[in-house]
């Protein structure tokens, strides 16, 4: 699942600012509310390392939308590409209370005219959502008794004011989970408050946790990728072999038939608005981490690159350099300061595989340059790479013939030591010498030798 970083970095920064002023933080708000319904783009995915069991909380993969969001959902794999394998859509109430359905189909020619509608690789997608979105989706190839649903998502609508996100490192989770998580769950477990006390009543047990998602993909004018750990609340009864004997309100069936949930849902903020209040001061987390990726740039020149970037290496560093928009039949020529870099060069600091990446090997000042692709005559990416070399205190050979002069130094430490101890057990078998005798002796040695001085 991807998310927009642009709107993650304003926001966050903002609520991280600004928290203990109420009158701009409701001013951010709004404009987060405004950058989250007109510019978040939802892509939904399965990851293939991820099983699907028939444990309820892996057999769906729960997908956050705000209303008003472009949401997409695959029919493959993340990474993976479509099997050319007809598919359907089905939908089913998130209650599973209802019948699969096929999901119902925009009938505009052109598809980005309709609200709902699934592309050519079989992906579901969704132009400006509403909470009647939220449900179970199913994508399957084969109809009738021998459906086999691979690719299963739970949507769910999510409050638009929920754009809270801490940014921080892995110590920094250590510390909001505790207090952030454990604080809401004492809250579910013993809170005299009448909400809670209802939920505690019917036997249902609630406990928030924070489930971290794949990381996004790489912004290659950021040079940045971001992972979130997301806010989850999972219901669940005290015993599975409970006879039910209460009579349950809207707010408690909600509970009983969702398996599991963002913190932010709107039908939650619906049911149990104080509690769903509670939830959203705590907000989402996320990590950060530097990574390399083509940078998409917007030029109505047509002799322009598509992509640029700027990269600095330091000195003896390897890199790898990718070519965007590249298939099995493009053609694609590398240059270097605009001479052309043969594919079947040998030696040297650079190299192209069979797949039409250029590696850096051992960066030097030589390989400082401005390196162009083209792929089938067009333009696509300059990078320019900078080499900064090593200062003399942190290259390898200061530190080799620095370990090699602390050896003589620690060595002849040692035999000074020795011979200073075996000197001082020693002092009383040295010569002694009057000082006092010998100037006196000097001093009529001088007169002998020059008697015209005598007074």
């Amino acid at each position: 699942m991807d998310y927009n970083f642009e709107l993650i970095l304003f926001v966050s920064m903002h609520f991280l600012v600004y928290q203990s002023e109420s009158a701009r933080l409701k001013d951010i708000k709004k404009k987060a509310k405004e950058l989250t319904e007109y510019l978040a783009v939802v892509d939904a995915c399965h990851i293939k390392q991820k099983l699907i069991t028939s444990d309820r909380n892996e057999e769906f993969e729960l997908v956050e939308t705000f209303i008003n969001t472009t949401l997409t959902l695959a029919c493959h794999f993340c990474d993976d590409k479509d099997d050319d394998v007809p598919k359907l859509w089905y939908r089913q109430s998130r209650y599973r209370n209802s019948n699969i359905v096929e999901v119902e189909l925009g009938m505009e020619d052109e598809l980005s005219s309709n609200r709902v509608y699934m592309k050519p690789d079989h992906t579901l997608v969704f132009n400006r959502t509403i909470e009647e979105d939220a449900a179970l989706y199913y994508c399957s190839a084969h109809l009738g008794k021998d459906q086999n649903f691979k690719y299963n998502y739970l949507v769910d609508i999510v409050n638009a004011s929920a754009a809270k996100v801490t940014i921080g490192n892995l110590k920094d989770w250590t510390a909001f989970e505790e207090k952030s998580f454990t604080e809401i769950n004492n809250k579910f477990t013993t809170s005299n408050r009448s909400d809670y006390e209802d939920i505690r009543s019917k036997d249902i047990l609630v406990e928030v946790i924070g489930r971290w998602q794949a990381w996004g993909t790489c912004d290659g004018c950021r040079k940045i990728r971001i992972k979130i750990a997301e806010c989850r609340l999972q219901p669940s009864i005290k015993s599975k072999n409970i006879t039910w004997k209460y009579s349950l309100n809207d707010g408690e069936s909600f509970l009983m038939k969702s398996f599991e949930m963002s913190c932010y849902s709107t039908g939650l903020q619906k049911l149990y608005p104080n509690i769903s209040n509670d939830l959203l001061e705590i907000g989402n987390f996320a990590i950060t981490e530097h990574c390399y990726a083509p940078c998409k740039v917007y030029s109505e020149s047509k002799s322009s690159a598509q992509y640029r970037n700027t990269i600095i290496l330091a000195e003896g560093d390897h890199f790898t350099l990718i070519c965007p928009e590249v298939n099995p039949k493009s053609e694609v020529v590398w240059e270097k300061n605009g001479v052309a870099i043969s594919p079947n060069i040998r030696g040297g600091n650079l190299l192209i595989d069979s797949f039409s990446n250029l590696y850096i090997i051992t960066a030097s000042s030589d390989e400082e340059a401005n390196y162009t692709c083209f792929v089938d005559d067009v333009k696509m990416q300059v990078v320019s790479v900078f080499v900064r070399q090593k200062l003399v205190i942190t290259s390898d050979d200061f530190f080799r013939h620095f370990k090699y002069l602390g050896f003589i130094f620690l060595f002849s430490g040692i035999f000074y030591s020795a011979g200073m101890i075996l000197a001082w057990n020693r002092r009383h078998t040295f010569k002694k010498v009057d000082f006092t005798k010998v100037a006196e002796e000097r001093f009529v040695h001088y007169l002998d030798f020059n008697p015209s001085n005598t007074y």
